[in-house]
C-alpha cells in the first residue's frame, strides 16, 4: 500500500468564463495529481477546456469521460494533510449535499 494517498481536483465549469486562466484552476494543479472539468453538454467542447484537464461530461445516466485529466506526480505535503484532518466541517454540511445532482 502506498504511503501517501493523491488528491484529485475537479472543478465544475459553468460558463466559458469559468474555463479562463484562473488562480482556483493553478491551485488545483499545484494540490492534485489530476484535475478535472465536469461540465453538462452544451457548455463548452472538450477541446475548449484547458489541456492539462481532463474532462467529464454529465449526462441524465451519468459521467462521461470525454479525455482524461493526465497524471502528474504528486504528493500533498504532510502538512497539509494535517490542516485538512483538523478542519472542522462547515456548518449546515450533510453528505447528500456532496455531490451535485444534475
Amino acid at each position: 500500500a502506498p504511503d501517501r494517498a493523491s488528491a484529485v481536483g475537479r472543478g465544475c465549469g459553468l460558463d466559458c468564463a469559468a474555463m479562463a486562466p484562473s488562480d482556483k484552476r493553478a491551485a488545483y494543479l499545484q494540490l492534485s495529481s489530476e484535475c478535472w472539468y465536469v461540465i453538462r453538454r452544451g457548455i463548452a467542447e472538450p477541446d475548449e477546456i484547458p489541456p492539462e484537464c481532463g474532462v467529464m461530461v454529465a449526462t441524465d445516466q451519468g459521467l462521461d469521460v470525454a479525455r482524461p485529466a493526465p497524471r502528474r506526480a504528486m504528493q500533498v505535503p504532510f502538512g497539509l494533510w494535517m490542516s485538512l484532518a483538523r478542519a472542522t466541517p462547515m456548518d449546515g454540511w450533510r453528505s447528500e449535499d456532496a455531490q451535485m445532482h444534475f
